[in-house]
């Protein structure tokens, strides 16, 4: 189950803006025209955010998509989760909006199999070094992954940013995990992590643009990463990783210090982040087909 607190707003803005880029470029380039936005979200979790009443990343990723102008025709969105609950969920949700369940593929598994299986779906389409799109990593945890499979999809998500040089890396990763599974490893007693700087050097992203979410006990670490240079977000806290704020949200990313390194932007009432009705429409056939004429073909781990 996807984690929920007061901080998941923010996390959602900064989600949008993110998405709003890529989207944007698909839109406006003539040369685009007739290629889709690809958008893989691992551990995507139901599309609402129960416990604190916020929207989840699929149906902000599609509010996006709308406000941007982005053809529901043109979207290849894969939504992967393990929680089978969580899945149905989400399958209900798309459901009431026709467009949007028709270019979404829900695969319940886990989410190095459907990262692979996304690179999989982009290279039958189109040239792999071509393809815009974006990767959303959020697994409520840092860059690990444990010896269940349990987190972000490590090794397949190295391999797929050197092949897919233009879609954008956007890490949303908990700071106070990595703090402790830091001290742990500095005490012995337990395997090594990956520093923020260590993160950013194996994803080959030449650009990189990097904020905080410091709400109460949350504190996390949003990275967005890609090959074109584009303008920062200042506006909504996201710089440029060389620029003073980057350096210092950097800092607080390595030691998760508390108090205010600089002066935080107030998180926009966006009308596009409003609260969503939790009615869940229409049921979602899971063989239901989507705009490219495929089938969405649902994971499966073994005993689901």
């Amino acid at each position: 189950m996807q984690g929920q607190g007061i901080g998941t707003a923010r996390k959602q803005e900064l989600f949008y803006h993110a998405n709003a880029v890529g989207m944007r470029i698909v839109v406006s380039k003539a040369q685009l025209s007739r290629f889709p936005f690809w958008l893989f979200d691992g551990n995507c979790g139901s599309g609402w955010n129960d416990e604190v009443g916020v929207i989840g990343s699929p149906i902000n990723a599609h509010k996006v998509a709308d406000w941007v102008g982005l053809a529901a025709s043109r979207r290849q969105f894969y939504f992967c989760d393990r929680n089978r609950a969580s899945m149905v969920a989400l399958q209900d949700r798309l459901a009431a909006d026709p467009a949007w369940e028709a270019c979404s593929h829900l695969l319940n598994g886990d989410n190095e199999e459907g990262l692979a299986l996304f690179g999989q779906r982009i290279a039958d389409r189109e040239k792999p070094e071509f393809a815009v799109g974006a990767v959303i990593v959020d697994p409520n945890g840092w860059f690990y992954r444990d010896r269940k499979g349990e987190g972000p999809p490590i090794d397949g998500l190295q391999a797929f940013a050197q092949q897919f040089k233009r879609i954008d890396i956007i890490l949303n990763l908990n700071v106070r995990t990595y703090v402790l599974q830091k001290g742990q490893a500095q005490k012995g007693h337990g395997p090594g992590v990956m520093r923020p700087t260590e993160v950013l050097r194996c994803l080959h992203r030449n650009n990189w643009l990097v904020g905080r979410i410091k709400v109460g006990q949350s504190r996390f670490w949003v990275a967005v990463g890609r090959n074109v240079a584009t303008g920062d977000h200042r506006k909504v806290g996201l710089y440029h990783i060389d620029s003073k704020e980057g350096r210092e949200v950097m800092l607080f990313a390595e030691s998760g210090r508390q108090g205010g390194l600089f002066d935080a932007p107030d998180i926009a009432a966006l009308p596009n982040l409003q609260r969503v009705s939790q009615a869940p429409g229409l049921p979602l056939s899971p063989s239901a087909g989507n705009a490219s004429g495929e089938r969405t073909v649902p994971m499966r781990r073994p005993g689901d």
